[in-house]
C-alpha cells in the first residue's frame, strides 16, 4: 500500500535506520488513516480531521474524569461497607437478644394467667412488647434483605456484570 516491494525498506524507515523520504509521511498518513502530527509524535490523537480530533480528546478527557470519579466513589462505598460490617454484627446480636426477651415474656407472662389479671398495666406492657416485636421483625427482614443484596452484588462483581448504585430495598423502615 505504501509502494514498497517488500517490508524491509519500510521496517528500516520505521526503526530509524533509514532516512524518511519526503512523500513517506503523506503516504503513511493516508495509508494508516492517521494525521501526520500523530506519525511524528506531536499529538496523541491519530484522527486527521481537527474537529474530530478535538472531539476525541474531549471524550478521552471526560472518560478519564468519569473513571477518577468512579474510583473515588468505589473507595467511599468500600469504606462505608467496612464501617457497616461491625454494625451489622451488633444489630444481629441485638435482634437475637430481643428475640430472647420476647420468648421469655411469652413464657413468663402470657402463659401465666395471674400476670394478665393481677399486674397493673399488664395489658399495656403486652401491647408494647407486641409493637417492639413487630419492629424487630421488620428490622430482621431488612437485615436479611440487605445480606441478600450484598451477596448478589458480590456475585455480580465477581462475574463483572453491571451494578446499579441506586437500587433501594423493598422494605420501608417506619419510625415509631
Amino acid at each position: 500500500m505504501m509502494g514498497y516491494k517488500n517490508s524491509s525498506a519500510l521496517s528500516k524507515i520505521e526503526s530509524g535506520f533509514a532516512k524518511i523520504p519526503k512523500d513517506f509521511l503523506v503516504k503513511a498518513a493516508l495509508t494508516y488513516g492517521v494525521s501526520m502530527d500523530y506519525l511524528m509524535g506531536l499529538h496523541d490523537e491519530p484522527e486527521r480531521d481537527p474537529k474530530t480530533a478535538e472531539h476525541q480528546a474531549i471524550l478521552r478527557s471526560v472518560r478519564e474524569q468519569v473513571n477518577r470519579q468512579n474510583d473515588a466513589l468505589v473507595t467511599v462505598l468500600l469504606g462505608n461497607a467496612a464501617d457497616m460490617t461491625p454494625m451489622t454484627g451488633h444489630l444481629n446480636s441485638m435482634l437475637a437478644a430481643i428475640e430472647k426477651c420476647f420468648a421469655t415474656f411469652d413464657t413468663v407472662c402470657r402463659k401465666n394467667t395471674e400476670f394478665q389479671e393481677d399486674v397493673l398495666a399488664g395489658s399495656s406492657l403486652q401491647r408494647a412488647i407486641d409493637d417492639a416485636h413487630q419492629v424487630a421483625n421488620t428490622a430482621k427482614k431488612f437485615m436479611q434483605h440487605r445480606q441478600s443484596l450484598v451477596e448478589t452484588r458480590v456475585k455480580q462483581a465477581a462475574e463483572n456484570t453491571s451494578l446499579s448504585l441506586f437500587d433501594r430495598p423493598a422494605y420501608g423502615v417506619t419510625q415509631p
